[in-house]
């Protein structure tokens, strides 16, 4: 029996001690480990951080470079020779009222020529098509003409009897040194040989005169050829046909140069002044184009008392085509200078008035949207007083100033994101 229960007491310590091993053991498993926690958290931060880092200075794996100066764009001078930027310098303008006149563009007349030709024939090809773009000598069309037959027979007999003329002459001469023939019949065949030389000169600047190469002309076939590069304009020659030599065939003109027609009332004229300058506009809201001022009627119109003044633009848009109804801004100064920069060139950047300075380094460009302040200008103004923020002499865009504004928004959105 005593046996029996120290059995018993012996299995329960046994549990106890199990019992107490097991709770042990669920503790220090239940135990926070904060220390550790914090430190691998940590980690996981710095991590995320770097890789977030990584990849917002990256776009699909490439990693873009520092962001440039804010506010400020660069360019190479290939990229600002193409973006048709208008340079202009700030100075002083006697500001006053613009005024406003109606004109149309018309065709440099020194930058156009009319094809045709002297002869009349059967069109063999045309080659061309009006609007198209021609370079200088390209062949327009190929004419058949039967006089040109002509003038090369006439060629090609005159070159023989030159050989004619001077065999004799050569054997004349030797007869007359041998004292067999006469002095005179020397003279004569000398004379024969150079007006024969003369016929054959002649027959040849016929030739050239006409345009027409002395194989061309054994064919019987005339090339018309572009004396100018520039757009067909118009076209009145068709395959087939038979033209005559009053005809004219092709207009060929320069769209890349043209001029503004306009008429001035004489009380205007003191506001203009031959090789000034004026400012072009199609519509209100379009870019205006400065042109130069060419000259005036020697007399205005008797019944609108207007004179007609032209212009040469200074670029031409790529839109632009001759009879364009156009707007022409003369400034007519009314009072005394002051520092100014053209209206047009002002834009609005983060609620500020600005215009884009340009500061040159060797082939780099670089615009600054240059913030300042300005005098509320009128209403018909094309010039804006300047109180501060620019100094006399600096270079700034005058035409172009909104695209500028557009790519640096542009560049601000995508580094924003």
């Amino acid at each position: 029996m005593s046996r029996l229960i120290q059995f018993s007491k012996a299995k329960l310590l046994i549990i106890t001690v199990m019992l107490l091993l097991t709770a042990l053991a669920a503790i220090w498993m239940l135990w926070p480990k904060d220390a550790d926690q914090h430190d691998d958290a940590t980690a996981i931060a710095v991590q995320a951080d770097e890789h977030d880092t990584e990849k917002s200075n990256s776009v699909d794996g490439k990693t873009e470079p520092p962001h440039a100066e804010e506010g400020v764009i660069h360019l190479s001078s290939k990229q600002f020779k193409a973006a048709q930027l208008d340079l202009t310098t700030v100075e002083r303008q006697a500001i006053g009222q613009t005024l406003q006149l109606t004109g149309t563009l018309q065709l440099d007349t020194d930058q156009q020529a009319h094809v045709a030709t002297l002869f009349a024939g059967q069109v063999e090809r045309v080659y061309v098509t009006t609007g198209q773009t021609v370079q200088r000598g390209q062949v327009l069309a190929t004419v058949l003409i039967p006089e040109l037959v002509d003038l090369s027979a006439s060629l090609t007999t005159a070159q023989a009897d030159v050989g004619l003329a001077q065999d004799n002459y050569q054997r004349e001469k030797s007869l007359w040194q041998q004292g067999i023939a006469a002095k005179q019949d020397y003279l004569q065949a000398d004379n024969d040989r150079k007006r024969a030389q003369i016929a054959v000169r002649a027959a040849e600047q016929r030739l050239k005169a006409y345009g027409v190469s002395s194989t061309d002309a054994q064919t019987g076939r005339l090339a018309l050829r572009a004396p100018i590069s520039g757009t067909i304009l118009n076209k009145d020659i068709l395959a087939g046909e038979f033209i005559q030599p009053d005809k004219q065939l092709f207009q060929i003109a320069r769209l890349d140069a043209l001029w503004v027609e306009f008429a001035v009332p004489e009380q205007n004229l003191k506001a203009l002044r031959t090789g000034g300058r004026v400012w072009v506009k199609t519509d209100p809201q379009s870019t205006a184009v400065a042109a130069t001022l060419l000259n005036f009627t020697a007399s205005a119109d008797p019944q609108s008392r207007q004179r007609l003044a032209r212009a040469r633009l200074e670029r031409v848009p790529a839109d632009w085509r001759p009879d364009l109804f156009v707007t022409v801004q003369v400034e007519q100064p009314t009072s005394a200078a002051v520092l100014a920069v053209a209206r047009e060139a002002l834009q609005t950047v983060a609620g500020q008035t600005v215009v884009f300075v340009l500061q040159q380094d060797g082939d780099e460009y670089e615009l600054k949207a240059q913030p300042i302040q300005v005098r509320e200008p009128q209403a018909d103004s094309a010039w804006v007083e300047v109180l501060q923020g620019l100094t006399e002499g600096e270079q700034y865009i005058r035409q172009g100033s909104a695209a500028l504004k557009s790519e640096l928004e542009k560049g601000e959105a995508t580094h924003a994101h």
